[in-house]
């Protein structure tokens, strides 16, 4: 019995000695374990929370400086979440340090992430009333919670597109796009013909248009060699009127000189005629004269045989043959 009794203490004893090793060891770890860690909370309100979780990573600048150890609704306002989070002793949070929800789109995880941290800033120490740990503000919510808001609302409206472009390109309309496009593919061909003709056209056209400034050119020239050709006529024409003009003043001298013979002119003419009248008749009278005696000539040589060969036998009369 003494035997059993020595062998039962000195188990007991060990096992006491065991339970208290392992008591002390963990002891010692959680020690150990959070004496280099300081503990803050977030309130988040602006944000969604899906994806993050016990143990999830919180970073600043990309660098893992703590994790996630609690989150619940806050029970003072149902509307924000309440959530723990450990850091790395020394890391530098200030009280301008805000905390936002960065979330993977692929794989819909989320972290924390400490963000407008300044070096100018005090450090956060301060515990305000009624909380176990310094408080560190929500931040604005980024493009990707912004995205994530309204993702919902951007796949219902992808889903009735979807739906609406099944109605749309059902077996009936199907065909009327069918037909549509073989008609664009006719009009484009068309199309192109009348781009051919249209190049052509305006091939000629340039060319037209390089003849129309060559005879525009010549134009131009022609106008300047009649330009001159008028100034020149101009500049004779002003010499003309001014070599002219002493004559037309000695002309109109002179038809001042005739207006004052004219009388003596008159007078002139009135006696000439009178002289003129008396030899005019005298004339005349002689004229007659003359013309008689042309007369009687004609009137004497109208047998011009009788000139040449002398009168005719019928016409002589008695003894005149004989003579012969």
């Amino acid at each position: 019995m003494e035997a059993k009794a020595k062998y039962m203490l000195v188990g007991s004893t060990v096992s006491i000695l065991s339970i208290m090793v392992v008591v002390a060891m963990i002891w010692i770890s959680e020690v150990g374990g959070h004496k280099d860690t300081r503990k803050y909370t977030i309130y988040f309100e602006k944000y969604s929370l899906a994806g993050l979780q016990v143990d999830s990573a919180v970073t600043m600048k990309g660098i893992r400086v703590g994790n996630v150890t609690k989150l619940k609704i806050s029970p003072n306002n149902i509307e924000q979440v309440k959530v723990i989070i450990e850091l790395n002793n020394g890391t530098p949070v200030k009280i301008d340090t805000e905390a936002v929800i960065d979330r993977n789109l692929l794989t819909g995880l989320a972290h924390i992430d400490l963000i407008n941290s300044h070096q100018e800033a005090a450090l956060l120490n301060e515990i305000p009333p009624g909380e176990d740990f310094p408080i560190i503000p929500e931040g604005q919510a980024g493009l990707e919670a912004m995205i994530t808001a309204t993702l919902p609302n951007l796949l219902a409206n992808i889903d009735n597109m979807v739906h609406n472009a099944n109605k749309m390109f059902s077996p009936e309309n199907r065909q009327l796009l069918q037909e549509m496009l073989l008609d664009v593919s006719a009009a484009t061909r068309k199309l192109s013909e009348g781009q051919t003709k249209l190049s052509k056209l305006l091939g000629e056209a340039t060319k037209l248009a390089g003849e129309s400034r060559s005879a525009v050119h010549n134009l131009d020239q022609r106008a300047a060699t009649i330009e001159k050709s008028i100034t020149k006529t101009v500049r004779l024409a002003q010499e003309k009127i001014q070599s002219v003009t002493p004559l037309i003043m000695q002309l109109q001298q002179t038809a001042a000189n005739l207006d004052k013979n004219t009388s003596q002119l008159n007078e002139s003419i009135s006696n000439s005629a009178s002289t003129i009248a008396l030899e005019v008749e005298y004339l005349t009278e002689e004229l007659v004269k003359t013309a008689q005696q042309v007369s009687d000539t004609l009137e004497e040589y109208k047998n011009p045989r009788e000139i040449i060969l002398g009168p005719d036998r019928t016409s002589l009369g008695p003894g005149e043959g004989e003579e012969q």
